[in-house]
């Protein structure tokens, strides 16, 4: 009976370490907008930084002042990305994906 127990618990310890959710995209414009590389680069080299280093990708594109984050939402949340732009004197607002699909039809 024992075994069976630590055996459970085992594979319980297992599934949730090992556990990756899919990859979260948001995408967010900034103020102020970013007005150069140089800005790219500081929104690159500081946000990656957020608090439980989850994530995967930043990108960002100067001619539609956005920043879109893919990150493991097990590892680091939104709170902690928007902090992080904060941190470096940026604001962010959301911009959702219906906006962005409607935008590029038109």
């Amino acid at each position: 009976m024992k075994r069976i127990l630590v055996m459970c618990v085992t594979a319980m310890l297992c599934v949730t370490l090992f556990a990756k959710g899919d990859p979260i995209s948001v995408c967010y414009t900034t103020n102020p907008q970013m007005r150069c590389p140089k800005c790219e680069n500081k929104i690159k080299s500081n946000v990656r930084f957020a608090k439980g280093n989850g994530i995967k990708e930043i990108t960002t594109d100067l001619s539609s002042q956005t920043v879109t984050i893919k990150f493991d939402s097990t590892k680091t949340k939104e709170a902690d990305i928007v902090k992080e732009f904060e941190k470096i004197g940026y604001s962010v607002t959301k911009v959702e994906k219906k906006e962005e699909e409607a935008s590029t039809t038109k």
